[in-house]
């Protein structure tokens, strides 16, 4: 567990460091403001590459799918086949996933450094989602939640984690009204994992919302009307199979009946949602974006309790879950600072927990305990 808590705590560190060097004084002279700039890059890059290192220095057994796939289709990059062969041979993994295998095998086909890739790819896109942010949201935090609820995901489901971070800085083109960016963004997701296809709703549930003209009742039917696609997406996932959008791989993600249903994360994300649905008022006053954000935890929470039907529910709630990353922090903003220190000493020690319980207890995912041939450590 210390390679995860030093890790842990170094990428916060820096990542605060980072924060305050970019935050200059309007009064500052050119040369400081140059200074504390070039310490900003500094310090994120310690920020990114720590947890990237421990990635990359892990062994195939940290993260059940990298002995499932990802070791087996780097391995077929030294087969010496041209690219569609290779494509066709790996043909239950996304397209841009074997790109990505191919490409890097031009340089290396070691795993750990392979690993090292994919980890950089994931961090750095989250790290530049939350410094574009930053005057709205406090990045420290943000990283916080991403390396205690989503940093050991990413070291199992690797395509997924890939697409999550693209969909993730997505959000971005989303507030400049780049629509065409956006959906290319997305389109870019779904060719690393099939899954990202769901986020391409939350363009238009962004714009109905920031539409002052969308009425409550609206938003409320809204929600209503997603809450439905959402208990049926069994149906939905049968059409997209039968007219090809989907491959058939993914027809084990039907709903069965069979109880996939993780009651602590349920049970942390109620807690997680009580102080934010409480100050809803005082945050989307603050942050028009919230209103938007707000409604992208509720369904992550909903799709969270369709785990009943199928795991695959809680798999596509990650794209929602993700917005967490960017809410949480603003609370700092909105409440006083006795408050606020409140707050966030207990999201921070349910976070904890929940990392704790999730990923050392449950071993989810089988990232936990930690091991590295490289490192030393076993």
């Amino acid at each position: 567990m210390i390679p995860y808590i030093v890790t842990f705590s170094l990428t916060i560190l820096f990542t605060y460091i980072a924060q305050r060097m970019f935050k200059c004084e309007e009064n500052e002279k050119k040369q400081k403001r140059n200074i504390r700039l070039i310490l900003g890059i500094f310090f994120s890059i310690l920020a990114i590459l720590i947890p990237v290192l421990l990635a990359g220095f892990r062994d195939e057994t940290i993260g059940a799918d990298v002995t499932v796939y990802v070791k087996k289709v780097l391995e077929r990059t030294t087969f010496g086949l041209s690219f569609s062969e290779f494509n066709k041979l790996n043909s239950s993994t996304d397209f841009l996933y074997n790109v990505l295998n191919y490409l890097v095998s031009f340089i290396t086909t070691d795993l750990n450094s392979f690993m090292f890739i994919v980890e950089l790819i994931i961090v750095s896109l989250v790290f530049a989602t939350i410094y574009y942010y930053r005057d709205k949201s406090p990045m420290w935090v943000g990283m916080m939640i991403f390396l205690l609820m989503y940093y050991n995901r990413s070291l199992n489901l690797i395509r997924q984690s890939i697409s999550l971070a693209i969909t993730f800085y997505a959000f971005k083109y989303l507030r400049e009204k780049s629509t065409i960016r956006y959906f290319l963004t997305i389109i870019i997701a779904m060719l690393f994992h099939n899954s990202a296809i769901i986020t391409g709703i939350m363009y238009f549930v962004y714009h109905l919302i920031k539409n002052k003209k969308t009425s409550k009742t609206k938003i409320f039917f809204l929600t209503i009307l997603i809450c439905l696609l959402l208990v049926n997406y069994g149906s939905i996932l049968k059409i997209f199979i039968n007219v090809g959008i989907l491959p058939a791989k993914y027809s084990r993600y039907i709903p069965t009946g069979e109880i996939d249903f993780v009651v602590s994360e349920s049970l942390m994300k109620i807690v997680f949602m009580l102080p934010i649905l409480y100050y809803r008022k005082s945050l989307c006053k603050y942050n028009d974006d919230n209103e938007f954000i707000i409604f992208m935890i509720i369904i992550d929470f909903i799709l969270m309790q369709a785990g009943i039907l199928s795991g695959y529910a809680q798999r596509i709630s990650f794209y929602f879950g993700y917005y967490y990353i960017l809410l949480i922090p603003q609370l700092y903003k909105v409440l006083s600072k006795k408050r606020y220190n409140v707050i966030n000493f207990l999201y921070t020690l349910g976070l904890c927990v929940y990392w704790y319980y999730m990923f050392v207890v449950l071993s989810y995912g089988k990232t936990y305990p930690y091991t590295s041939t490289i490192l030393g450590i076993f």
